[in-house]
């Protein structure tokens, strides 16, 4: 017979959480320490929230003490129980993937991958001959996985990520990898994508799940009634940009318990490439998605064949800058009538150019001024397709900071001060020392820089692809330091 624990030598009193008044579920004590659990009213807590609590309790003497304090609850993401659909077949486990590679370009960020995908940036260079599963790729560039997400260069005998050969877990060449006609070997992997499109099981509700994705590089996990639309789907888990074989784990609370349509959105840019998708269990074991292993009975299952619906055009993607940006469009099911998109920020039209091009509407925009400083923006999107029928999407967005707006002083051109500091040295404080000369002061320590927005102006210099440039700079000192001129994607220089 197990021994009896010894008795707490604290009782609770009174516990509170945000004020209101918690029953304790369990006191129990271990080596002088009593831990007290409780649930908290009104679960879950919000996602980010600052919670504070209070507590009295008396010791075995009969004192009584209070102790207040706060906490703040892990970011997670709530999946909305309308996004649940029926009719997936149960009896279809497994992806449907789609491989796209082109030959040069990519800049590891997933607003250009959605273009990739679409042909924006050049011809599918993957190679599309595969034969996966014992079948081919299908006349919609989709080919059917009915295993697990454990990708990795095979043919380079690479061994990364958390599921290797080496603890079990045979590792699966990147679909389309190594890469079709129009690369050499040292870009098999480079510039590439991977769509993975399936229906997942949450198979019990009103919990939290640990999903992950071990990715070299970025990614986006995503679910909705379409989880292309980069207004309506929401973003489960994501890192956009460049990295080496990494982890990130996200917290998804699922009310209801169903299968939801779900996207994974992988990219490489070059060097090292693996993809591995999987969930994490309360004991801190990891278990690939849709795992056919006979001891997976805590992981979560992925179909691919769920209800055929017809997806109307959609958002691709949404870039925006101090002075302006581009939205892209995608015909789908319906297709986007050119001319009749509108923008609308925080309710007040925008004028666009644009146009469309193999299924994508290209919508540009500018801004006679910027967006004020950090202020949060509605953006509508307004546009009808050939069904005639008016399709409004939207989203809201923080807009980029700034802590001023400078200009040249020959032709006019605009440059808005970024970073920590104001920018502007006193009066006087330019080339010429003269009263009205003003420089831009980036600090001792560096830190503030201008972005200018409008490069037009630099095209005829730099027709042949050579450029030259000169500033005038005053130094606080005679250490060592630097200034440089970042062309970003050459859209837009950055003065540092």
């Amino acid at each position: 017979m197990a021994p009896t624990p010894p008795a707490p030598s604290v009782s609770p009193c009174a516990a509170h959480v945000n004020g209101a008044p918690v029953t304790p579920t369990s006191v129990t004590k271990a080596n002088g320490i009593t831990t007290i659990a409780y649930n908290a009213p009104n679960p879950p807590l919000a996602s980010k929230s600052t919670n504070t609590t209070s507590l009295t309790i008396k010791d075995t003497t009969g004192a009584v003490h209070s102790s207040d304090g706060s906490f703040v609850v892990p970011a997670y993401v709530t999946l909305p129980p309308s996004l649940a659909v029926a009719g997936v077949d149960t009896t279809k486990p497994g992806f449907r993937v789609k491989p796209y590679q082109v030959a040069s370009g990519q800049p590891n960020t997933i607003a250009w991958t959605e273009e990739e995908l679409l042909g924006v940036h050049g011809t599918n260079i993957a190679n599309l001959t595969q034969t996966i599963d014992g079948k081919p790729i299908g006349a919609n560039g989709y080919f059917i996985i009915t295993n697990v997400i454990n990708w990795d260069e095979v043919s380079l005998v690479a061994t990364d990520g958390n599921f290797r050969d080496a603890n079990g877990y045979p590792e699966i060449e990147i679909p389309g990898m190594p890469a079709g006609a129009g690369a050499g070997d040292a870009t098999d992997y480079a510039n590439s994508a991977e769509e993975v499109l399936t229906f997942v099981q949450f198979p019990t509700g009103g919990v939290f799940y640990t999903m992950g994705v071990n990715s070299d590089d970025g990614f986006r996990v995503s679910v909705g009634q379409n989880p292309k639309d980069a207004f309506q789907s929401l973003t489960l888990g994501s890192f956009n940009g460049t990295r080496g074989a990494s982890d990130t784990t996200f917290k998804i609370y699922v009310p209801t318990a169903g299968i939801y349509p779900v996207r994974l959105l992988w990219e490489n840019g070059g060097s090292g490439a693996n993809c591995e998708w999987f969930t994490v269990q309360p004991d801190k074991t990891k278990i690939m998605v849709n795992d056919p292993s006979p001891t997976n009975t805590t992981g979560i299952k992925a179909f691919y064949s769920g209800p055929a619906t017809i997806t109307p055009a959609y958002v691709v993607s949404f870039s925006h800058s101090l002075g302006g940006g581009t939205l892209r469009l995608a015909d789908a099911g319906t297709q986007v009538t050119d001319s009749s998109v509108k923008l609308f920020w925080n309710g007040a039209a925008v004028p666009t150019t644009g146009g469309k091009t193999n299924g994508v509407t290209t919508v540009n925009y500018s801004l006679a001024a910027p967006l004020p400083s950090g202020s949060t923006v509605a953006l509508i999107v307004v546009y009808n397709d050939n069904t005639s029928a008016a399709i409004t999407n939207g989203t809201t967005f923080v807009a980029e900071t700034f802590t001023g707006v400078t200009k040249d002083v020959l032709r006019g051109i605009k440059g808005y001060i970024r970073g920590k500091t104001a920018g502007f040295t006193p009066d006087a404080g330019g080339h010429s020392g003269k009263p009205g000369d003003y420089a831009i002061d980036s600090t001792s320590k560096g830190g503030t820089w201008v972005d200018i927005q409008d490069v037009s102006f630099i095209n005829p210099a730099a027709a042949n692809d050579t450029l030259s440039m000169a500033m005038w700079i005053k130094k606080y000192d005679i250490a060592a330091g630097s200034a440089f001129c970042n062309l970003h994607d050459r859209l837009r220089p950055t003065m540092r």
